[in-house]
């Protein structure tokens, strides 16, 4: 309960304009008073990144500025120092994430060259069977498909 009330504090102390909410700019300048550096250090938080640490902060109160209690809550969850386990942890949900993404991009740029093949086909269907050359020979040059459809309603 102390470490509630010292946080609150801290944030009075921080919030330059009264405002009940703090700013990236009121974060920074607060960094320049030793006793909030010392408070944080003694805390355990090692607040080595004020843009990152805020960030985290808003994350927390889902707002681009950070309320008391989304300050008090971010500064309990960040209290302390990563130990090897969390660091690996971390490494481990980054890589895995870093997986997902990959398998989730590949699997759109399947079903986007499905696509595209099924377009080529009814548009071959529609216009002919040269249209499938004109249209690959459009993408290549720049041009939309719409403008190659266009240029071959004129021709013929």
């Amino acid at each position: 309960m102390d470490h509630i009330r010292e946080l609150q504090s801290i944030f009075r102390s921080i919030d330059a304009d009264g405002s009940s909410t703090l700013t990236l700019a009121e974060l920074h300048r607060s960094f320049d008073d030793l006793r909030i550096i010392s408070f944080f250090n003694v805390q355990g938080l090692d607040v080595k990144d004020i843009e990152m640490f805020f960030k985290l902060l808003t994350q927390v109160s889902n707002s681009p500025e950070v309320d008391m209690e989304a300050f008090v809550s971010g500064c309990l969850r960040m209290k302390g120092y990563a130990t090897n386990v969390d660091v690996i942890t971390l490494l481990y949900q980054t890589k895995s994430f870093g997986e997902m993404m990959e398998s989730a991009i590949d699997q759109c740029n399947r079903k986007l060259q499905q696509l595209h093949a099924e377009l080529l086909d009814m548009a071959a269907n529609t216009y002919g069977s040269t249209i499938k050359s004109r249209v690959t020979f459009g993408e290549q040059s720049g041009r939309a498909p719409s403008e190659v459809v266009k240029d071959d309603q004129v021709d013929g």
